[in-house]
Order: structure tokens, then C-alpha cells, then sequence
């Protein structure tokens, strides 16, 4: 279990001079890799597929994610000026999937190779910089939203309309300090209630990653005594 708290926002793939993927689909977007909406997927007509991004100078990544994505391995690939930084393996964690680089590494050239058992499907993909925070009270909240409606008839009868049952995740997170604070009020104004992304409570093994939205966030209580900790509170629902 990590003693921290990831988030996966920052997504250097939005600011890509080139992303390339093949072999896709006709039709498809490359582009679709770093949209929002999951149903937005990028399919590939095999079960090997190769995405590669590249940027200008001065880009940095430490992490590499896969959502909605089925997979077997997949062999992720850091170049910079030509030269290789990094190469290797990076395993499925379930529906998502995260892998961190073993440090900060300058990149212009990423290249992703996926394998899996069918035909390659990615419902988002994430390359860039993560964002760490303390490791959140004992007893986290969880559950599930069941977003199904149902009506009855005059005998009785249920009937209605199934819908996607969404994951939650609340938080508390309790004397944090002042670069903490600044780093929270960075990643709330970034993501608002409306920007979907991975969120890393614990290790994978232990607990899946979610892929959601931030739904509750902003109350810093600063804390009696010396100094400047506060406490604070956070919410997120799955998205799709």
C-alpha cells in the first residue's frame, strides 16, 4: 500500500505535436486517445497496437496510464534528443491502469506498444505528470450510486430503466500544510466538477483505480495552534 495519494490530470497528450496510432480502425481519431469521454474509445483492428506521441523540447513525464483498456502487457518506450531513457513492461491493473517511470524523465518521443488478447480498444489514455498528496484519513468513504429509476404498476409490477451503477470515493485529509493547500487549490481549479480523470487511492492490487470526477472539494479548516495546517475534504464519482 503507498503512503500517498495519486492523481492523474496534468495529460501532456492534449499538448502532443503529433499522436499517431495504428492499426486503427477507419475513422478514428487519434485524438480520441486523451478525450474525456470514455465512449469516445480509439479502436484498433488488431491485438497489437502502437501509439506513439512526440513533443517540442522542454516536456516531462513520470507516468503512464491506461482507462478502459483490456490488455495482456504493454512495453512503454521514452526517447529524448534520439536517445533511449527508458523501456519497459507495464501490466493491467484491472479496467485501469497506471505505470510510473522511475523518476521524472524529459520526453519528446513516447511510444506505447499494447497487446492484448483481441483487438486492441482505448477508452483514455494518460501521459504526463502526476500529482501526489498525503496519504488521506483511516475509513474512507465508498459506495456504489445506483442511477436506475424505476416505476409500478397498478398491480404492483417493477419496471423502469437500468443505467450505469456509478463507484464513489470520499475523503478527509487532516493537517495539511501550506504547499499541500496550494497544490489541492491548483488541481480543483484545473479539473472543477467537470474534467474526468484517473484517481489512485491506494496501490491497484488493494484498491482499483477510478476513473471519475471530482464532485465535492474547495473547504480548507485551518486547524487550531501554531502554524498553518488545515483540514479538508474530497469527493469523486465514476465517470464514463
Amino acid at each position: 500500500m503507498t503512503d500517498r495519494f495519486a492523481v492523474y490530470y496534468r495529460n501532456a497528450l492534449k499538448n502532443a505535436a503529433a499522436i499517431e496510432a495504428a492499426p486503427l480502425e477507419e475513422g478514428v481519431d487519434p485524438a480520441d486517445l486523451y478525450h474525456p469521454f470514455l465512449s469516445r474509445r480509439v479502436y484498433f483492428t488488431a491485438a497489437e497496437a502502437v501509439i506513439t506521441a512526440s513533443w517540442g523540447a522542454g516536456n516531462f513525464i513520470d507516468s503512464v496510464c491506461l482507462a478502459a483498456c483490456v490488455f495482456t502487457q504493454a512495453r512503454i518506450t521514452v526517447k529524448e534528443q534520439g536517445e533511449t531513457l527508458f523501456s519497459g513492461w507495464m501490466y493491467p491493473q484491472g479496467k485501469n491502469s497506471a505505470f510510473t517511470l522511475p523518476s521524472i524523465m524529459p520526453c519528446d518521443e513516447l511510444t506505447v506498444e499494447i497487446f492484448a488478447g483481441a483487438p486492441v480498444s482505448v477508452g483514455w489514455m494518460f501521459a504526463g505528470l502526476r500529482t501526489l498528496f498525503p496519504r488521506f484519513q483511516i475509513a474512507p468513504k465508498t459506495g456504489l450510486e445506483v442511477t436506475g429509476s424505476a416505476e409500478r404498476t397498478e398491480g404492483g409490477q417493477v419496471y423502469g430503466l437500468k443505467r450505469p451503477t456509478l463507484e464513489t470515493l470520499d475523503v478527509s485529509f487532516a493537517r495539511i500544510d501550506r504547499d499541500t493547500r496550494r497544490a489541492m487549490a491548483e488541481y480543483i481549479d484545473a479539473v472543477q466538477f467537470v474534467e474526468p480523470h484517473l484517481i489512485e487511492a491506494y496501490n491497484a492490487e488493494v484498491w482499483p483505480l477510478l476513473y471519475g470526477v471530482l464532485t465535492g472539494a474547495g473547504d480548507f479548516s485551518k486547524r487550531d495552534g501554531p502554524g498553518f495546517y488545515f483540514d479538508t475534504t474530497m469527493a469523486w464519482k465514476e465517470a464514463g
